[in-house]
């Protein structure tokens, strides 16, 4: 075969085709690849990293950098989202914020894990939606005194963030 010969057999569209096939099928393992990431259980648990304070005990919270701490945060909400089919709604910075104020008055639940704690204040917060009446569970976790004190002091944030009553 002459060089002229393979150069008019050549038709782009027998290439072209096959190409505009595969290459979607391409980015799309691709995406896959370099996407993809640990169930959110896997990546708890995974020893040695400052991540494992998700199921851990809390006793080296302190020590964390804000960063480790929004991180664990966030992995425990992904972990409630993925494997308990519950939405807690509010930023890892702000369960941050409220987790160190927790630990400041009760130093005894740096004993237990993020997990447990994320849970309650979530649900204190109102912030953990899993299929059940918010006030139902604040109720049974918080008991009726604490309920109660809990509910006192929701209501008169919200009042405080009412602009006043303007009169006609």
């Amino acid at each position: 075969m002459s060089r002229k010969n393979i150069l008019s057999d050549f038709d782009p569209e027998k290439i072209l085709i096959p190409a505009a096939a595969i290459f979607p099928v391409l980015v799309l393992c691709l995406f896959v690849l370099f996407h993809a990431k640990g169930r959110p259980a896997d990546l708890i648990g995974a020893a040695g990293s400052p991540n494992g304070t998700v199921l851990r005990g809390l006793q080296d919270w302190r020590s964390l950098s804000w960063e480790e701490k929004e991180k664990s945060v966030a992995l425990a909400i992904a972990y409630f989202r993925n494997e308990k089919n519950c939405a807690i709604l509010q930023s890892p910075g702000h369960y941050v914020v409220l987790a160190d104020r927790f630990f400041q008055k009760d130093p005894s639940f740096l004993n237990g894990n993020l997990m447990t704690v994320m849970r309650v204040l979530a649900i204190q917060e109102y912030d953990f939606y899993s299929g059940v009446n918010a006030d139902e569970q604040a109720l049974k976790l918080l008991g009726p005194d604490l309920f109660r004190k809990n509910l006192e002091v929701r209501q008169a944030g919200g009042m405080r963030l009412r602009p006043a009553d303007v009169k006609k």
